[in-house]
């Protein structure tokens, strides 16, 4: 058994999918690398599914694909509701 990295894609489904469908090789890995590894790649796990929706609105906005009428944002649909 390797260590899970933090720069690997499959390394982060492998810690998702071993506490619910194979929660002896989560077992093994403690053995094999002690909890505190466990705990960095959750760590690291966590700040990437909250960073993630961020980072890809940001890029949608560069790019232009959030608004692609042109304008800097769509806030004339919502401020009509209000009047």
């Amino acid at each position: 058994m390797k260590q899970l990295l933090p720069w690997n894609p499959l390394d982060y489904a492998r810690l998702l999918y071993w506490p619910l469908a194979a929660p002896r090789r989560l077992l093994a890995y403690r053995e094999a690398f002690g909890r505190r590894a466990e705990r960095n790649m959750a760590k690291w796990l966590c700040s990437t599914f909250f960073w993630l929706p961020f980072i890809i609105l940001a890029l949608a906005r560069c790019t232009g694909a959030l608004a692609p009428d042109g304008k800097p944002f769509p806030i004339e649909p919502f401020a009509k509701n209000h009047r």
